[in-house]
């Protein structure tokens, strides 16, 4: 998983949400549109939840995998293809 997207789910579980333009201003250094592209991503591997405006919340999926370091079968998929738009 490129290190950006476990970051956006480390901000996003640990804020109970967040948007690209939060994380880009509180913790990650990429940039806003390359995180907002990661999101979206995230979101067509069932990792996050687009609630709108911007705006994601994690997964029962993603929080498993925060919580327990458990890589379900979704996370196993996107590590062995290397998902990466940059």
């Amino acid at each position: 998983m490129p290190l950006s997207d476990k970051r956006i789910l480390e901000y996003v579980y640990e804020e109970e949400s967040g948007s690209s333009e939060k994380i880009v201003d509180n913790r990650i250094r990429f940039s806003r549109a390359h995180l907002s592209r990661r999101c979206k991503k995230l979101v067509d591997y069932d990792l996050l939840k687009h609630l709108g405006s911007g705006v994601y919340v994690i997964t029962d999926e993603s929080g498993r995998y925060l919580i327990c370091g458990l890589e379900t079968t979704k996370l196993k998929r996107m590590i062995r293809n290397q998902i990466s738009v940059c």
